[in-house]
């Protein structure tokens, strides 16, 4: 039987090309040495991200998978976009953008603006706190944002807002008043609030510590204890 010698060229040429170019990509294939953040994220935002790359990392430069990496960066729950970049020969370029946090969630979590629940790497303190038993996290915000406007008519500031295991909401203020609006005509109750501390006068400035306006017609109104000088008495 004849061979053609291009077909027996070819048959000692393309295996020697296969070895040759799987050579080079083991040569090139360089093990991933420097993760590097770009984003503006704090110290502990950034460790987050590298631990979760390194985590991610299967391979060397060339062989890791980018989008599992992406996928174990969104596993943290925070980013909202995430771009990586492979640059020869051992370095991988992240940038992470995070999602905006508009309050605290019951202890150790967050709620972004779409009202989905996520963990950040460092305690964010300057938020309000939404603590609610039955609501759900949108309808928390929901019913915030309405009780904060509210306030913000008579110039208080809403800092928590809670809701215990049969329904009641209860909201605290930046001046520590607390105010209990019960599970019922929430709103309601909460523009009698605001129509009686408008009226209270002078009296109100850092003497009212509770109202509960859980009445038909009316609130029940606790003052603040009162040293000497007329501050408050810490509690």
């Amino acid at each position: 039987m004849a061979f053609d010698r291009g077909t027996i060229l070819a048959a000692v040429i393309w295996p020697l090309v296969l070895l040759a170019v799987l050579m080079m990509w083991n040569v090139l294939d360089r093990p991933i040495e420097v993760v590097h953040v770009g984003s503006e994220l704090s110290a502990e935002e950034s460790a987050a991200v590298i631990d979760a790359v390194r985590r991610s990392i299967d391979g060397g430069i060339l062989s890791t998978d980018i989008d599992e990496v992406a996928k174990g960066l969104r596993e943290l729950s925070w980013p909202r976009t995430v771009a990586i970049r492979r640059i020869w020969p051992d370095r991988l370029e992240v940038d992470v953008t995070k999602v905006t946090l508009i309050a605290r969630w019951r202890q150790d979590q967050y709620l972004t603006s779409t009202g989905a629940v996520v963990r950040v790497p460092e305690p964010v303190n300057n938020l309000p706190m939404l603590d609610c038993a039955i609501a759900s996290p949108v309808e928390a915000m929901e019913m915030y944002g309405m009780l904060r406007d509210l306030a913000a008519e008579e110039q208080l500031e809403l800092t928590a807002l809670e809701q215990n295991r049969i329904g009641e909401w209860q909201i605290r203020f930046a001046n520590l008043l607390t105010v209990n609006l019960g599970a019922e005509k929430v709103i309601e109750r909460m523009q009698r609030f605001a129509h009686a501390y408008r009226n209270a006068g002078a009296v109100r400035a850092g003497t009212i510590a509770y109202v509960d306006t859980r009445y038909p017609n009316g609130v029940a109104i606790r003052f603040n204890e009162l040293l000497a000088d007329g501050s408050a008495v810490p509690k």
